[in-house]
């Protein structure tokens, strides 16, 4: 484990998800959903900034476009240590980090490969229990709760999870994604706006309980 941590970005980063500063949000949606990914990127003046599935959660306009949602996003080389970059992803509530040389985006680090990577270290994993890696103190949601209780949840505490629980028997019921709620509220490229219309995206009256995933890992 330490010998791999102590390894270079540049030995597992991979093709960044990449938009124009006019590209619209609702192709932003679109790429997370396709790709898995909770953040893309754009570069612009030299610098690199990115769109985040709580961006737009928190913006929840369609029609908007990168240029306006996007932030300024930390960015690493093909020569940090991949200990540093999860550093700097843990700081920043990230998924991802650019990796970004002589002012080109050249690659991403992701938490995925970062974990499928680990998960080959087998004897190093078996040394350690859930409870050594778990998040404490996670904000959960009941599933009758509403979409829009669940999006100031994900906003105030810079979460892209949320566990459902059961309002019956408080058991869990699935865990819901800023990708999943921003899918529902926000349309995917198209004349439609999201599966529950306009209403629903002004709103977000309607419970989380069909939008958590549940075939998690337990």
């Amino acid at each position: 484990m330490e010998n791999f941590l102590n390894s270079e970005v540049g030995r597992i980063q991979t093709n960044p998800i990449t938009v124009s500063p006019s590209t619209l949000i609702s192709k932003v949606v679109s790429l997370f959903r396709t790709y898995n990914v909770y953040e893309v990127f754009t570069v612009i003046n030299g610098k690199v900034y990115g769109v985040t599935a709580k961006n737009v959660l928190s913006t929840l306009n369609p029609e908007a476009k990168v240029l306006s949602t996007a932030i300024l996003m930390p960015t690493v080389t093909s020569e940090t240590k991949i200990y540093n970059a999860i550093e700097l992803m843990l700081k920043h509530r990230l998924h991802s980090l650019p990796v970004f040389e002589d002012e080109k985006l050249i690659g991403v680090v992701n938490v995925s490969t970062i974990v499928s990577q680990v998960m080959n270290l087998k004897k190093t994993i078996l040394d350690y229990n859930a409870d050594d890696v778990m998040s404490r103190n996670l904000p959960v949601i009941y599933e009758n709760d509403s979409a829009a209780k669940a999006k100031n949840l994900i906003i105030k505490n810079e979460v892209d999870y949320l566990p459902v629980i059961s309002s019956v028997n408080k058991a869990f019921h699935g865990v819901l994604t800023s990708i999943n709620l921003a899918s529902t509220v926000i349309p995917s490229e198209g004349p439609k706006l999201g599966t529950r219309g306009f209403e629903g995206l002004k709103k977000m009256n309607f419970p989380v309980k069909d939008l958590a995933e549940t075939n998690v890992l337990m």
